[in-house]
């Protein structure tokens, strides 16, 4: 950055605090970070860099879709930071496009398939995840493509737990008892409960009318471990 600085070098400045708001954004300070990507973009825009623009809102619709994944509410309201992901993320995709660089278009169509996929959009998520497959080269395993597989990872739990809830709704219940479509129920919506009510068996338990216990268990078999509270 120091350098950058030196030799008026505005791409190195923008560089250099996109890289520093990853930093920030491993490292849990989500401020810190968004800070950071807002001045690499006010860089690139106000050098008209289309390059800049992109990787800029790439890194502020990821902070905004680790904020919801965080359950951290904006005063403005729980979906702000949902619709800022997509927002970001589309501008990624329209700056990504004037570049015709095909990994930066890939990267910010995994990212706004990713923010997609917080809104509950999972068509448009699918849709994003195919574009990017298609520019994506198998044989570079990058950040780009682990991306890309986080992503196709969550369209997969998405796609059999809608498949079974389909199922369900056609009657096609095969051997189960109603016991353990109760069960097979709970464990689909316990743990997104669990995420919303911030990881607090007990407010599950109350949310839902039911015992700590079970909460704890169902839990525990879907592998999540929790702290008693």
């Amino acid at each position: 950055g120091t350098i950058s600085a030196r030799y008026h070098d505005y791409r190195g400045e923008a560089t250099t605090q996109i890289t520093y708001g990853y930093l920030h954004l491993d490292d849990g300070n989500l401020d810190l970070a968004a800070s950071r990507s807002a001045a690499a973009y006010r860089l690139g825009s106000d050098k008209k860099d289309t390059v800049l623009k992109a990787w800029s809102r790439i890194l502020q619709s990821i902070i905004m879709s680790a904020k919801v994944e965080e359950q951290i509410v904006e005063r403005s309201g729980p979906r702000r930071s949902t619709r800022l992901a997509c927002e970001y993320a589309r501008e990624a995709v329209e700056f990504a496009k004037e570049t015709q660089n095909q990994h930066l278009i890939a990267h910010a169509l995994v990212v706004l398939g990713s923010a997609f996929v917080n809104e509950g959009d999972m068509n448009g998520a699918r849709s994003c995840c195919d574009q990017a497959m298609e520019l994506l080269k198998p044989d570079i395993r990058d950040q780009s493509w682990e991306a890309l597989q986080v992503l196709r990872a969550k369209l997969n739990q998405a796609g059999s737990i809608e498949g079974i809830l389909r199922e369900w709704s056609r009657g096609s219940v095969g051997s189960r008892t109603f016991q353990q479509i109760t069960e097979d129920f709970a464990a689909i919506v316990i743990p997104k409960v669990w995420q919303q009510e911030g990881r607090k068996i007990s407010r599950v338990a109350a949310r839902l009318s039911i015992s700590p216990k079970k909460v704890r268990r169902i839990l525990r078999n879907q592998g999540i471990r929790t702290d008693k509270d």
